[in-house]
Formats: C-alpha cells, sequence, structure tokens
C-alpha cells in the first residue's frame, strides 16, 4: 500500500490566484506517486468551511480517501468569533474521514489512529498571558 501524508497546507495562506492551488497540486502528485490513500495531518486552513471543500475537492480529483486529522489551525475561530473551536471540532467529525472518529484500518496488520494534540502554551511568550492564548489574540 502506497499512502501519501502531508500536513500544513495553509490553502488559504498558500493558494495564489492565477496559479495551480495546493489541492490540484497534491492531488496531481498523489496520483503520480499512484497512492492508495492520502493523510493529511492538520492545518488545511483557518475555515473548517474551507478546509472541508479542500478534503472533498482532493478526494473527488484523486479517487482515493483522503483521511484527514484536524490541526490547530482547522478549528480556529478566526473568521468566525461567535462560534468555538468545538463548534468547528464537531463539524469537522462529520467529515466520513475524519480519524477523530475511529480508527482506519490498512490491511490486516495495520490501522491508524489520530486524534487532534493542542497545545498547553508551555513554549509560548511570557508577553502573553495564557487568557490571550485562550482568545487566539
Amino acid at each position: 500500500m502506497r499512502i501519501g501524508i502531508i500536513s500544513d497546507l495553509h490553502v488559504d495562506k498558500n493558494n495564489i490566484d492565477g496559479q495551480t492551488s495546493v489541492q490540484e497540486a497534491v492531488s496531481r502528485i498523489a496520483l503520480e506517486q499512484e497512492t492508495d490513500l492520502l493523510i493529511v495531518a492538520g492545518d488545511v486552513s483557518n475555515d473548517y468551511r474551507y478546509t472541508l471543500d479542500v478534503l472533498q475537492e482532493i478526494e473527488h480529483r484523486t479517487g482515493k480517501p483522503c483521511l484527514f486529522v484536524p490541526g490547530n489551525h482547522d478549528i480556529w475561530n478566526i473568521g468566525h468569533p461567535l462560534e468555538n473551536a468545538w463548534h468547528a471540532y464537531e463539524a469537522l467529525q462529520r467529515y466520513d474521514s475524519n480519524l477523530t472518529n475511529a480508527p482506519y484500518p490498512l490491511g490486516p496488520d495495520w490501522i491508524v489512529i489520530c486524534d487532534i494534540g493542542w497545545y498547553d502554551y508551555s513554549f509560548g511568550s511570557p508577553a502573553f498571558t495564557v487568557d490571550d492564548y485562550g482568545r487566539m489574540e
């Protein structure tokens, strides 16, 4: 089995009008490399709606499962201040290939198990309070 693994696509920052999109490039390479499935390990975008669109586009373009585990950017609410991270997390869980829902079997001997991680801010700058980080400011 050939598995493609990638993270930190940040399509909302890296897609440039008039150029090949990140999701197009990932899909093309996955097909060229004859992958059986893809794993996107978080940080597709800063908006869970856009993240879901991109994941579905990759699956459509490749015809292969695009497994996903959310990253911190995928559950941020920067563009939707009335929503919280749990709302985004739950919306992302409705994506069938979200690995936070259940393990994914890779044949009789292997499975993929993933879930989101989150920081405790211990590496953060002391210039910011825990409340600042909690507000994502």
